[in-house]
């Protein structure tokens, strides 16, 4: 596909990025694109929240919009908690990571964007 893709709900491909959390690709089937949208679920782990959020980084940018839950998110050394509605746009090759905190799973939406070069994470 290149003119559209269109996934029905529960229909994305399932991709392992990180362990422990669900990730549906939401465009597989779009030759070239520019950016990689995943529908994210996050289960809530009690040791994982109380403890240091591992940090990774990729090239591109990302974009991340909660739907449901709450999110622990650390960006570099600036570390907040996003609810449903809440959204961050951030520089992907500084240093990030999350998990979901508040006793239940979180849900988002993650887009994940090329950088000038054409790399994306």
């Amino acid at each position: 596909m290149s003119v559209y893709t269109h996934v029905k709900k529960g229909r994305g491909l399932k991709i392992e990025r990180r362990k422990g959390f669900t990730y549906q690709s939401l465009a597989y089937l779009f030759r070239n694109r520019n950016a990689e949208p995943f529908l994210v679920e996050a289960p809530y782990d009690e040791a994982a929240d109380n403890s240091e959020i591992e940090q990774r980084s990729h090239d591109g940018q990302e974009f991340d919009y909660i739907i449901s839950g709450r999110l622990k998110v650390k960006i570099d050394d600036h570390e907040f908690i996003m609810e449903a509605g809440d959204s961050v746009y951030y520089d992907a090759t500084h240093r990030h990571g999350m998990v979901a905190t508040g006793g239940e799973k979180c849900v988002f939406l993650a887009v994940v964007i090329k950088d000038k070069n054409g790399r994306m994470g």
